[in-house]
């Protein structure tokens, strides 16, 4: 039994290492074509992008009060007292 898994396993990894050996020559293929054309645009795409539209990931500092409150005083464990 163990040798008809090793086998299977052997067949499958040589078909993804051929498919995975073609993509990769496919990418390298296209690399080697692109010439920087449109390098500008792109950039001034990204940075138009980065100017209209807010970073939904970007940190914010949290007010305390009503609506931002503790109720499990996680913010305690990382007060420190000055005194």
């Amino acid at each position: 039994m163990n040798e008809i898994a090793e086998e299977a396993v052997s067949e499958y990894l040589a078909h993804e290492s051929r498919a995975l050996e073609e993509r990769l020559r496919e990418t390298a293929d296209l690399v080697r074509e692109w010439r920087g054309e449109g390098v500008e645009a792109v950039v001034r795409a990204f940075a138009s992008g980065e100017i209209e539209h807010e970073d939904p990931l970007r940190a914010r500092r949290a007010e305390l009060g009503e609506a931002t409150a503790d109720p499990l005083d996680i913010g305690s464990l990382f007060a420190r007292s000055v005194e």
